[in-house]
């Protein structure tokens, strides 16, 4: 089951690389967007284990 969230950066790219994360453990990502006017809802997450 995913959460509870932490928060892992910003970034104004496509593409964000979430360092130091355990080898074999399983996490769960969601993004959202934010622009002048807000934020995006948040996506549904995604699920990757960490090589």
């Amino acid at each position: 089951q995913a959460g509870p969230w932490t928060h892992a950066g910003v970034t104004p790219r496509s593409s964000y690389i979430v360092e130091g994360l355990d080898s074999g453990k399983r996490y769960y990502f969601r993004v959202a967007a934010v622009t002048l006017n807000g934020q995006s809802p948040w996506s549904n997450h995604a699920v990757k284990v960490a090589p």
